[in-house]
């Protein structure tokens, strides 16, 4: 394979990953670690973490397939990543990946990556490296845990996605609150409204229905907020409108958790 040369094999892998492609896949399709360097240096591929390159000026989905790379078999778009992929929200700039139990999370990535869009830095200008420098950031951030993988880029199911976003909404609106009221706790209206943004998008696209939601629910005792969206889940049934007041929740210590779990 000469200079500049990608075999037909990889464009279709890399195709199949959004125009991501790993050092491995090209080494196995026949390219040569020079030639991988070549096609970097010359700015034909850019680099997104170690071992994971674009092939074209990156777009969120291959910094999704990018993080997806490094973490391997089994690994899924979760929380606002997979909730991009479902409509309820936009693109994120933070992408949640979730591993498998007993798989090891990668790293933190030794060097940070392009933005979209931004500059790409290069190595004969200070002037461009210090520009780019200022627009790079690392996008992933790594979960271990079970989760159902479906569709292509791989994401979480829809109504663990939409349980993840609700949980990881409240958590924060709770998260201040002094340890000694854990048991009397309020969840405000403004919180319960953004709980039913989450859940409307996947409901009137048909992509789950309420008796799946409040399934997942059941699957997860012990979930953060998990009461205050099974009742939202019953209001927005019944047509109701979000009350004024806020709802009551009572609360607990999990064992060995670092937060408090909704009862």
């Amino acid at each position: 394979m000469g200079d500049g040369q990608v075999s037909s094999l990889l464009v279709v892998t890399a195709f199949n990953q959004g125009g991501v492609v790993t050092r491995s896949q090209a080494l196995e399709y026949g390219m040569t670690a020079a030639q991988v360097r070549k096609m970097v240096d010359a700015g034909r591929w850019r680099r997104l973490a170690r071992g994971v390159y674009a092939t074209q000026v990156p777009v969120w989905e291959q910094l999704a397939w990018a993080g997806l790379l490094q973490a391997g078999e089994g690994a899924c778009l979760g929380r606002a990543a997979a909730g991009y992929l479902y409509g309820i929200n936009g693109p994120p700039s933070q992408i949640d990946i979730w591993i498998p139990p007993g798989r090891s999370v990668p790293r933190r990535a030794d060097t940070p990556v392009p933005k979209v869009g931004g500059p790409t830095a290069r190595r004969s200008d200070d002037r461009d490296v210090a520009r780019a420098e200022q627009e790079m950031w690392n996008p992933w951030r790594f979960h271990q845990g079970a989760r159902t993988v479906v569709g292509t880029p791989p994401r979480s199911g829809v109504e663990e996605t939409v349980l993840d976003l609700c949980e990881e909404k409240l958590h924060q609106v709770f998260r201040d609150e002094e340890p000694e009221i854990w048991f009397l706790r309020t969840c405000p209206a403004t919180a319960r409204g953004w709980i039913r943004t989450v859940i409307r998008p996947v409901l009137e696209s048909g992509l789950t229905t309420y008796d799946d939601l409040r399934a997942a629910l059941d699957a997860r005792p012990l979930m953060e907020g998990g009461s205050v969206i099974r009742r939202e889940i019953r209001e927005m049934e019944e047509g109701r409108p979000i009350a004024g007041r806020s709802t009551s929740v009572r609360r607990r210590e999990p064992p060995g958790g670092t937060h408090p779990i909704t009862d």
